[in-house]
């Protein structure tokens, strides 16, 4: 039977330690039987084809890989677009599934997918119907007219640009909100990390509110002021009960608030009260959200 190992490392505050560790996995697959499908992109995890001793794909968005993501259209909210590149050939594929990393999961996955015959026609046919796991990308609309996207799963620097980008570039909004919790286990760079994270999404300049919860969730407000952005549409909470209070009555028809923090933070507790107060919309079809957003786009 093949063996899969699917190598895709994101932050680690000490980075080149996980790698190691993580090469093990590969050193330990049932060669010659296995194959490894390693992150072009990531030059350490490219490495780890040295300790191969059997098939190694790749994937990626870099020429290098075997199976790549080109044009990639991101389309905020509604999910993304992107051209599946194989040995096969080339193909259009969209997803409902939002940010540029679940472009690159998707990748990966069908990368992995190729040893056992499973390509781009499969993926056209599931990728539409593909819902986000708990707590990371859901997209939540309420008939209030306004929506919330719950990733509070966890956080990284790294995640949270990324989402506030995503939250910054979705069309279609009058109030970007951004309500972030405290990002935990960064070690002794944990408040200029929270800094550098207010600076960029201050540096978006689309984003409305910055409300920060817990701990150094304070450093990023301060971060946000910082690089120029008002500080009367920021504050702070101590935890996320006090925010969720807040922020039920607070979000009200054309906001999109992302809810982003560390499991500890426990941010769902905001989509929870608004659950208590507030009624869901019906979800579109994710044919139908993929339509609009191709039309918005044209």
């Amino acid at each position: 039977m093949t063996r899969v190992a699917v190598e895709h490392l994101e932050f680690f505050s000490s980075i080149d330690e996980i790698a190691l560790a993580e090469r093990e996995l590969i050193e330990n697959l049932a060669w010659p039987h296995a194959t490894a499908v390693l992150n072009a992109d990531d030059k350490r995890v490219a490495n780890f084809a040295d300790v191969a001793r059997g098939r190694v794909i790749t994937f990626g968005a870099s020429p290098r890989a075997d199976f790549r993501a080109e044009k990639i259209e991101e389309r905020g909210i509604e999910g993304a677009a992107f051209d599946f590149v194989s040995p096969t050939g080339r193909v259009r594929l969209e997803s409902p599934l939002i940010g540029r990393h679940n472009v690159m999961n998707a990748v990966a996955a069908l990368t992995a997918a190729s040893v056992w015959g499973i390509g781009a026609e499969e993926a056209r046919r599931v990728f539409p119907t593909l819902k986000p796991a708990d707590k990371r990308g859901e997209v939540v609309r309420y008939e209030g007219g306004f929506s919330v996207i719950n990733d509070s799963y966890n956080s990284s620097p790294t995640a949270l640009n990324a989402l506030v980008q995503l939250l910054a570039s979705t069309p279609g909004y009058q109030r970007r909100i951004l309500a972030s919790g405290e990002m935990l286990e960064l070690g002794d760079s944990s408040a200029e990390l929270h800094r550098e994270c207010g600076r960029a999404a201050a540096a978006t300049r689309k984003i409305d509110w910055i409300f920060g919860v817990q701990g150094h969730a304070a450093d990023l407000i301060r971060g946000a002021v910082e690089a120029g952005f008002p500080q009367e549409r920021t504050q702070f909470f101590e935890n996320s009960t006090e925010a969720a209070q807040f922020l039920e009555k607070f979000v009200t028809r054309g906001d999109l608030l992302l809810l982003k923090g560390s499991r500890g933070t426990k941010m769902e507790k905001v989509l929870e009260v608004i659950d208590a107060h507030r009624r869901r919309a019906e979800a579109k079809p994710p044919l139908e959200t993929i339509e609009a957003g191709r039309r918005e786009h044209d």
